[in-house]
């Protein structure tokens, strides 16, 4: 048992960095919320708690398996959805646009 803690110790502490380190999720809202306001952020925030609630009742049925095996429905459902959203990059900071 004492042999193993320098292992249990090495996985608490990777899971721990992944926990603390902020998403792809958390960089989206953050910058829907920078780009689009409060509103905005808020619809993408219960749009990604909502995609996780549909994906842990998948997981619970066993249909999650199926779709890991489909790599279309993992990969159709965000490509349809960028083509639906306008780009953040294509908004220019607050700080440069002109007031008039």
């Amino acid at each position: 048992m004492i042999d193993d803690l320098p292992n249990l110790f090495l996985a608490w502490s990777i899971q721990f960095t992944g926990v603390v380190s902020p998403g792809p999720g958390v960089a989206l809202i953050l910058g829907i919320a920078t780009a689009q306001g409060r509103g905005a952020a808020l619809r993408c925030c219960l749009g990604i708690g909502l995609g996780g609630l549909l994906l842990a009742a998948l997981t619970v049925f066993g249909l999650a398996a199926l779709l890991a095996e489909w790599r279309g429905a993992m990969i159709a459902a965000p490509a349809r959805t960028s083509i639906n959203t306008p780009s953040l990059l294509a908004t220019p900071p607050v700080s440069t646009r002109i007031s008039a």
